[in-house]
């Protein structure tokens, strides 16, 4: 509830706040309204965000996985080639 009928309602309720005028209160009002904007604003990239995060990690996952294997890999065909040097020096 915003604009003049707040006004009549807080008027209504706390007639000794006669302080604050009409445009007061639409400031304020206005105010309120680009905070929540802002606030969306950010909402949503928080929300971006975390879905980029998420994104990420399940590829950082897949990539070490698969760097395991191949280290994995390597090390194996180090270590035949290794032997296979050794048997053939002999």
């Amino acid at each position: 509830m915003c604009l003049k009928q707040s006004f009549n309602f807080f008027f209504k309720k706390w007639p000794f706040s006669s302080s604050l005028s009409f445009s007061g209160i639409e400031e304020l009002c206005s105010k309120r309204e680009e905070l929540n904007r802002l606030i969306q604003q950010e909402e949503a990239e928080k929300s971006r965000l975390q879905h980029d995060i998420r994104v990420l990690t399940e590829k950082l996952s897949r990539v070490n996985e698969s760097l395991a294997r191949r280290l994995a890999a390597r090390a194996d065909f180090d270590r035949t080639i290794a032997e296979t040097e050794a048997a053939y020096m002999k």
